[in-house]
């Protein structure tokens, strides 16, 4: 009776194991679509994966040349500054001096102006103190005027003119 019992467990193992593994043909067919539909998703997130691999790749290229193009950009900038620094200290000097410095000295020039009034003023004044000398040699008394003999208060000496 043992051995029966045995029997029947076996058969009933084997038919356990039989009916598990048998499938009918609808349950093979969708497994079949399942595992079609696995595979094309799997090619799908495969060709994503590929994109985004790309697309990082060229932003971070893109990001490279942005960032050279800035780097330039900014030197560009820091050279046109220097530039326009230079030109306002060479703006200061010529209007302190009345030139501009590297500027040949013309007779239309600020300073060319100023010389000249000044060598005119110069010659007034001696003039005006010779015509004084010849009124006072000629027995009229006149006073000189009391700065006769230095410069006029108003000299128009470019470096005194703009200092102030």
């Amino acid at each position: 009776m043992r051995a029966y019992k045995l029997f029947q467990v076996c058969i009933l193992m084997i038919s356990c194991v039989a009916w598990v593994g048998c499938i009918t043909p609808s349950e093979k067919k969708d497994m079949q679509n399942d595992i079609f539909n696995v595979q094309t998703r799997l090619l799908t997130l495969e060709r994503k994966l590929q994109d985004t691999s790309k697309d990082a790749r060229s932003t971070g290229e893109n990001a490279y040349k942005r960032l050279a193009n800035t780097q330039s950009d900014l030197e560009k900038i820091l050279r046109d500054l220097q530039q326009i620094k230079g030109d306002i200290d060479s703006l200061r000097v010529g209007v302190v001096t009345g030139q501009l410095p590297g500027q040949p000295q013309t007779e239309s020039s600020l300073k060319g102006n100023v010389t000249r009034l000044e060598e005119r003023l110069e010659s007034l004044e001696k003039s005006q103190n010779d015509l004084l000398e010849a009124l006072r040699k000629a027995g009229l008394n006149t006073k000189p005027p009391k700065k006769a003999e230095e410069k006029s208060e108003n000299s128009l000496d470019p470096e005194t003119a703009f200092s102030h």
